[in-house]
């Protein structure tokens, strides 16, 4: 959730009476909605504490030997997970003592049993937006439903042609999916309404426990979904039965098991999540979902390799690709993995909704029904409806400036419904009215998701439409005086409805961009994710539309089991290709409307998913996607499985070349930068093969001129293989003129040394800054010294060190309990503390002092030419308090 204007504006509109009884700017909220705020990443958010993974030497070694040696050492350690698995043999524990990572490291290493050790990072899940949801009271079956007519088929697969292969019988029957998520409620009748044999939640188990926490697990052998819901959703998503809204799932008779990996809080830690996979996999998983990742950079971080390994004994693994955005090189881990389908997300072509019903009525006149958003305060009873004569003109309803006022000599109106301008300086002007019961008046036709801070304000909250505002205004200013009545919440009268998707059919906004740091797609494909009904927990309405949550990997994975259940010898290598190939390739839309160039791959892969063809095409194509290479040349194999000889036309669509290095940090958008040239390509227009046969045919690429190398563009596109009967491929490209290791990470204007009362700020030289004596345990009551770091590229790691304006003697600077773990993807902003500790436990000495940063180049050592280094400006430390004992 986003808060999108501050207390302080507030004050600055008291110019009426009415605006300085204006409610708190942080009243509503407003969820999703990006606030274009630097983005900052902490590094607490990375890695727990003390954590690492190890990887053993040989199949001998256990926790048991390793604990002694580190104990030796004067490092007990915690345990937390054993691997003793034949894909990857090692453990994961906690240190206490690890003020020094580097020093822990290298003493892991030291004890001759480890083959390689990590630090454990932590993943915390995007818990999605919930644009709509069946009311928590509704009783499953309830006539008051609008039902979906029987024969209405659900857009997600209208859209995927999965809806054909579910009238040809093709519904997932014999395959099993393991979903790892946030547990399931196996008690939904729709997805079976037990676990067990015998049950379509047929396996599983808890990493976490329930009321546990992701530092402190307590395993147990029940998935059951104690808290969250998107392990619901995605169990819905892949296999709910048709149920009460003939809503069914992609493969609907596919057995499911659930491994839940998230507390309540969905946190989870990389070990947690490879123990799952690899428990999925001893359960005899065909296919594996994760709908989320973790930013790794690279593709042999441990929970890549486990997955990559599991993919190599020929499980299909499905990963989502990430909810970061437009920065390119953001694709997550395990999607980045070697042989994982990495899936975007596309939006759905409708927005399914389910709307409370009300009665609105004139005496002596109108008396009918009308639909309203519900929100987090429901409207409960009748009352009387007042408003007043105001226009919807105003330019950004999330402002507090240009909105409608009140007109003078307001009624008392703490009874009354009052409808309002979708304005949010009208919106809390209301507030400060006393009013009550708020009925937002929306600009548009399609609600927005809307929710209040506490519910101390407001008794009642709901939202309509711009055409139901406007009809309601218009009785009012005529004279009539309407009551509207509202149904008991705890049972309410409820509609359910699809409307157009502006953005329908497009890539999510939210999707990750890749490629990987090879130049690989990342995402491979795209699937519906979207504005997805799919099932809830029953506590939170049965049903429920999720957007901005990972639907479109458990979707993706649910085509995959429609693969295997039509072939089950099918290997993921296969899955990639032909899922990849015959994907339908969309056009790049910005948020508001498409134009005619294919999106890049980096953004779409291959395209949305077009399962029906993926099963029944006669043709096949070897590669899933080209890297341009240095030779500018590549060849294609295109075999024709019919039984008789097929001519193919060959064409090339090329996408929008994109900027991965953004011109400006502190002002970037969703999306990157894009540059109109584009490659030329050479290709023979027509082919001919025989029946059964197999031919190469030469793709030769011209890269486009005039690029900014330095800001390292992607060129991309599809080239075009149609069969004479219609059918057609595709195969994605993608290159670059520019060599990733010659990129250096920091953008010198976002490097820069701060202050801890305003990182947005570069500090003048030589301040002095006042440090109390000893460790820091509250920052907010001190202002001190913060070096901010920007990245253009990534970096693998950042170091750190205070630099003294002149010698002193046996002083080291490296700094100690703030230098964040890396890898960090393009377009971050990294705070790092200077607070004074060192990594030699001492503290920093009186005097004046630089910050020097230095990041490692990709593919590069830790050799002093592959870095980039910058300095800070200088600036003092100086001691407050009683003199300070201790040395350097």
């Amino acid at each position: 959730m986003g808060l999108f204007t501050s207390l302080a504006a507030v004050g600055l509109l008291c110019s009426l009476p009415v605006h300085c009884a204006r409610a708190p700017a942080d009243t509503f909220l407003f969820p999703g909605r990006d606030s274009n705020a630097p983005f900052v990443r902490k590094p607490e958010e990375n890695f727990l504490k003390g954590g690492f993974i190890v990887q053993y030497k040989g199949d001998a070694q256990n926790f048991s030997e390793l604990s002694g040696e580190l104990t030796k050492r004067g490092l007990p350690p915690k345990h937390r997970f054993d691997f003793n698995h034949d894909l990857f043999h090692g453990c994961s524990f906690t240190l206490d003592e690890t003020e020094n990572p580097d020093r822990a490291i290298n003493d892991i290493m030291a004890t001759g049993n480890v083959e390689k050790v990590w630090p454990l990072r932590l993943m915390r899940r995007d818990p999605g937006l919930m644009q709509s949801k069946l009311p928590a009271g509704a009783k499953h079956g309830s006539p008051k439903l609008a039902k979906r007519a029987s024969q209405d088929k659900l857009s997600t697969h209208v859209m995927t042609g999965v809806d054909k292969l579910h009238a040809q019988g093709l519904t997932g029957k014999g395959t099993f999916v393991a979903i790892l998520d946030t547990g399931v409620d196996y008690k939904h009748p729709d997805l079976g309404g037990g676990f067990g044999h015998g049950h379509k939640i047929a396996k599983g188990y808890d990493f976490v426990g329930d009321n546990a926490h992701f530092g402190n697990p307590k395993p147990d052998n029940d998935p059951y979904e104690s808290c969250g819901l998107h392990g619901t959703w995605a169990s819905g998503i892949v296999a709910a039965n048709p149920g009460l809204l003939n809503a069914p799932g992609v493969a609907p008779q596919a057995t499911l098991g659930m491994y839940r990996i998230f507390d309540c809080l969905l946190w989870t830690s990389e070990d947690i999540v490879m123990s799952a996979y690899l428990k999925a996999y001893d359960d005899g998983a065909d296919v594996i979902s994760l709908s989320f990742g973790s930013y790794s950079g690279v593709h042999d971080d441990p929970l890549g390799l486990v997955v990559s390994k599991i993919v190599s004994k020929g499980v299909i693994c499905v990963a989502a690709s990430g909810e970061a955005g437009g920065p390119p090189f953001q694709a997550n881990s395990p999607a980045s993995a070697l042989g994982v389908l990495s899936v975007g997300t596309v939006e759905n072509t409708v927005k399914p909704i389910f709307r409370f019903l009300g009665n609105y009525s004139v005496p002596g006149g109108k008396n009918q029904i009308f639909e309203y958003e519900p929100t987090d305060i429901p409207l409960t009873k009748t009352r009387n409806l007042w408003t007043w004569n105001y226009t919807m003109d105003f330019a950004d309803p999330y402002s507090l400036l240009g909105c409608p006022d009140f007109p003078d000599n307001v009624p008392d109106l703490k009874e009354n419904v009052v409808l309002v301008p979708f304005c949010l300086g009208t919106m809390l002007d209301a507030i400060g009215l006393g009013v009550k019961y708020l009925m937002l008046h929306d600009h548009g036709e399609i609600l927005p998701a809307v929710a209040t801070k506490s519910d101390d304000v407001l008794s009642g909250f709901g939202i309509v439409t711009r055409q139901q505002g406007n009809e309601w205004q218009s009785d009012f200013l005529k004279g009539a005086h309407a009551t509207l009545t509202f149904t008991d919440p705890e049972h309410p009268e409820y509609r359910y409805r699809e409307v157009p998707n502006e953005v329908g059919g497009s890539v999510n906004l939210w999707s990750s961009w890749g490629p990987t740091l090879e130049l690989d797609p990342a995402p491979m494909v795209s699937a519906p994710g979207g504005n997805v009904l799919a099932t809830l927990p029953k506590r939170d309405g049965f049903y429920g539309v999720l957007s901005r949550a990972g639907g479109a990997a458990p979707y993706a994975a649910g085509v995959a089991a429609l693969l295997k259940q039509n072939n089950k010898k099918i290997n993921p290598k296969s899955v990639l290709q032909v899922l990849s190939t015959t994907a339908n390739p969309m056009k790049f839309n910005d948020g508001k409307s498409s134009d005619d160039t294919f999106a890049p791959p980096i953004q779409q892969g291959g395209g949305l998913i077009n399962a029906h063809s993926a099963i029944h095409t006669k043709s096949t194509i070897s590669e899933t996607h080209i890297k341009v290479g240095g030779k500018k040349d590549t060849m294609i194999t295109l075999r024709n499985n019919g039984d008789k000889e097929q001519t193919y036309s060959i064409s090339h669509q090329a996408s929008h070349t994109v900027y991965t290095v953004f011109s400006d940090l502190q002002t970037r958008g969703t999306l990157p930068e894009i540059a109109s040239a584009g490659a030329v390509l050479s290709f023979p227009q027509k082919l001919k093969v025989g029946p059964k046969a197999t031919v190469k045919f030469q793709i030769q690429f011209k890269p486009p001129n005039d690029l900014a190398k330095e800001r390292v563009p992607i060129y991309s596109g599809h080239i075009i293989i149609k069969e004479q009967g219609g059918a057609e491929l595709s195969v994605p490209y993608l290159g670059s003129p520019t060599n990733p290791a010659e990129i250096e990470p920091f953008h010198k204007p976002s490097t820069y040394l701060a202050a801890t009362d305003d990182i947005s700020k570069k500090v003048d030289p030589d301040r002095v800054f006042q440090f109390p004596r000893g460790n820091i345990t509250d920052i907010e009551d001190f202002n001190l010294p913060i070096m901010m770091v920007g990245l253009d590229f990534y970096t693998s790691d950042i170091q750190a060190e205070i630099i003294p304006e002149h010698p002193i003697e046996g002083f080291k600077g490296k700094l100690g309990g703030g230098e964040p773990f890396g890898p960090f993807p393009p377009g971050l902003l990294i705070p790092i503390p200077v607070f004074g500790n060192l990594a030699s436990g001492k503290m920093v000495p009186e005097g004046k002092f630089t910050v020097s940063v230095k990041g490692i180049k990709y593919l590069g050592d830790k050799g002093a030419s592959k870095f980039q280094q910058l300095t800070s400006s200088s600036f003092g430390v100086q001691y407050v308090g009683q003199e300070k004992k201790g040395g350097n």
